[in-house]
């Protein structure tokens, strides 16, 4: 579990990562599938997941980053790797208690 200063960082870093309608779209269904399938661990996040609910989605386009190796990899999922840890941190919490 992080310290809260440092879990908003992420956060906020996820939010700005999220681009486009698609991934939009991957993470609301995300928000309601932890929603309806851990009731609990969404009432800790509650604030979180109705942010991550009114969020729109942003005109610009995918930038590409380049690798040690000087080759370009999109990172289209890493603001969904960044939620997925985030979550499963969570859900982990929940059941060791």
């Amino acid at each position: 579990m992080l310290p809260p200063a440092e879990a908003a960082l992420h956060k906020e870093e996820f939010i700005r990562k999220v681009r486009g309608r698609q991934q939009l779209k991957v993470v609301r269904r995300t928000v309601q599938l932890i929603e309806r399938d851990h009731p609990l661990l969404y009432d800790l996040e509650k604030d979180w997941f109705e942010t991550l609910g009114k969020l729109k989605a942003r005109r610009t386009k995918a930038q590409p980053v380049r690798s040690g190796t000087g080759e370009v990899e999109w990172s289209y999922y890493s603001p969904l790797v960044v939620f997925g840890v985030i979550v499963m941190v969570r859900i982990l919490l929940v059941l060791m208690r």
